[in-house]
């Protein structure tokens, strides 16, 4: 697997691009993510949003149901995506522009099929939208509906992360949240 923090096109604000770990970091901390794929019938760009974690290596897990969905076909027919985070946003109305986090990957989608990657990744996925306080509640409910659910695993071949007031604002906020 090859990470890189540079686009495959150079950045046109190079002033705010944000070097690997920082654009992982803004990754991991972002709640939310669209996953954009190639519509399996019509072959037009496909966007849904998930509820993704993020290794801190760059791996990114979700889950799906696994009865037949639209983003699962269209993977299954080319696990080509991307991946948008927006970790941060605050408009600024008054200066006609917004301070922000985002971090955009390309790489490849497959459902995991290893049952102790399939179990660990779930589980995290758990831990990171209902707390840690739920571990055994999510233990759980994964030991009877997990096998209900498919995990997609997203091994990431480009990571670019941008950024305006990183160092000022945002990453204080991050560091707060924990990230």
């Amino acid at each position: 697997m090859t990470i890189s923090a540079q686009p495959q096109r150079p950045m046109r604000r190079r002033d705010r691009e944000l070097p690997r770990e920082e654009a992982l970091r803004a990754a991991r901390a972002a709640g939310h993510a669209v996953l954009s794929f190639i519509h399996p019938d019509t072959g037009v760009p496909q966007g849904v949003p998930i509820s993704p974690v993020v290794t801190p290596e760059g791996i990114v897990y979700w889950h799906s149901t696994n009865e037949a969905s639209l983003k699962g076909e269209g993977l299954k027919k080319d696990p080509r995506a991307s991946l948008t985070f927006i970790a941060y946003a605050e408009d600024l109305p008054e200066e006609y522009t917004v301070d922000y986090a985002s971090t955009v990957m390309t790489g490849r989608a497959h459902i995991v099929t290893d049952p102790q990657e399939r179990r660990q990744a779930m589980l995290e996925i758990c831990r990171r939208y209902a707390g840690a306080e739920r571990d055994a509640t999510s233990t759980e409910y994964f030991d009877h509906a997990g096998s209900q659910i498919d995990v997609w695993r997203f091994d990431p071949e480009m990571v670019s992360g941008k950024s305006r007031s990183w160092t000022e604002k945002v990453s204080h906020i991050l560091a707060k949240q924990g990230f």
